[in-house]
This record gives structure tokens, sequence and C-alpha cells, in this order.
């Protein structure tokens, strides 16, 4: 998954590049509801913020139920990286998106996540059996081999918070400085507790919108105390140049979906 940083400049990037191919400027309103939207997939982790097993079984815990929140095809739960069925969300809720502006913010957010498992994760690193072959099967996996620095990771170790985890702290921090980041908790919040309502995505609960809001500020106050922005895992620029890359790629395989909310308006 991206940090909640990734996916909110993400999302800031596909407004701006909306406004620009129509030619308007999306309403306060519109904006809100599309950035909302894109925050809902990870509100589930709210349900384990206080989780009190290991962080594999944490981890865990939080794919299981992800399966529900990201689309995710069961089938792929033997994998190492899992990552979410576009269609499935497609066919479930393909009628509500030339309606609601935060329809289309959840599926951009589900198609962040995939391009990033996709992209970037095998940019960045590999998982390997006991004999240090490359694997995508999850119960072989016991090591995951960083391509940057070439160290090896046993599997339990690059899950913790000190291994990938961390990675996503600094790497929201370093992003802080590099783009001219504002996030206007303020009107997001008041615009979530007056007028942010589900459409029809059983999935998650819209209400929790607020503390996910909240647990973003802490994610981002806590990035901006790091002392040392090394990054382990990943490469700052890869991370860049993905972010580039997405708004135009998730342009030209779903289009029609944006054109068609803009023709029913």
């Amino acid at each position: 998954m991206a940090s909640f940083v990734v996916h909110y400049l993400c999302g800031l990037k596909m407004c701006t590049f909306i406004e620009e191919k129509f030619s308007c400027v999306l309403s306060k309103a519109e904006k809100n509801e599309f950035l909302l939207g894109n925050f809902m997939p990870d509100s589930s982790r709210l349900l384990f913020e206080h989780f009190e097993g290991t962080p594999l079984e944490w981890k865990e815990e939080v794919q299981k139920e992800k399966i529900s929140t990201h689309f995710r095809n069961p089938i792929r739960s033997l994998y190492c990286i899992q990552y979410p069925s576009l269609t499935l969300f497609l066919s479930k809720y393909g009628e509500l998106f030339y309606k609601h502006l935060s329809v289309l913010g959840y599926f951009f957010h589900l198609y962040t996540d995939r391009y990033f498992f996709q992209d970037l994760f095998p940019r960045s690193f590999q998982f390997l059996d006991v004999s240090l072959r490359p694997t995508l099967v999850k119960s072989r996996a016991r090591f995951v081999k960083i391509f940057k620095n070439n160290v090896l990771y046993r599997v339990n170790e690059f899950w913790d918070h000190g291994g990938i985890y961390q990675d996503y702290t600094i790497m929201n921090a370093l992003l802080l400085g590099q783009e001219d980041f504002s996030l206007d908790f303020d009107s997001l919040e008041i615009y979530a507790r007056d007028h942010f309502v589900n459409p029809g995505i059983s999935e998650v609960d819209y209400f929790k919108v607020g503390p996910v809001l909240k647990q973003t500020k802490e994610y981002v106050n806590e990035s901006l105390e790091l002392e040392s922005l090394d990054l382990s895992v990943f490469s700052l620029e890869d991370i860049l140049n993905f972010m580039d890359r997405l708004v135009y790629r998730f342009w030209d395989d779903y289009a029609f979906l944006i054109e068609e909310y803009f023709r029913m308006k």
C-alpha cells in the first residue's frame, strides 16, 4: 500500500489533472468528495489501532480486513503481495461513479495501491525462499532482498515497523519537503461532518472519515519529527516518478469514468 501522504498528494495531482483536461475548476465540494473518498479504503486500519499482538500478527489482521475494503481476490492470498481487483469494484459499484465523486476517489485509491505494488515494489525489492531464490508465494518466502543496497531482511523484520513501514514514515517527510503540500484538515473535517454521505459502498463506514483525518494528521506530525531521513527500501526519485506516471496512467485506463461523470453533471 502507498502511504497516507502519497495517496493524498496523488489525489491532489489527479484533481489538478482533471481541471486541466476539462478546462474547468472543480468546486470545493467536488474536491472534498474526491479527496475524502480517496482516504476511505484505509479507514479499516482504525479497527486495529490498539492491537496488542506482534507487528507480523497486526499485519496479518489488517490484510484480512483489506480483502473486503481493498477488493482483493481471495485467490491471491497465497502470494506475498496482494493487490486490489479493480474489476471487482467496477462490477459492484460501476453505476455509482456517475453520481458521486467520492466513488471515483475510492477507486483511485485502489488503483494507486495496485500500481504501487506492481510498479514500485518490483523496482525496490524481491522475496526469496530459504535457498535465496526469488519466489512470489507467501509460504515459501523467508527473506526480502533490497535492491538499493543488497541488504537481506527476514520477512517478519521487513514487515516490522522498523522495516518498510519506517520507510513509509520517512517517505511522508521527504515528500512534504519536495511538494507544495497543503492539507486543509479543518475544511475536510467540516465538510465530512456536515455533507459526506456514503453513496452505497458497504465495505467501509463513511462516519469513520473523521478519525481517519485525525490519524493522517498524526502520521504527518510523526514524520516531521524524524531526525534521519534515509530511506532503506525505496528511492525518492522512484517515488516521485511513480506519482507523476500514476495520474497519466489512470487517465489512459479509466478516462471514460471521469468523462461520464462530467457528461452526467
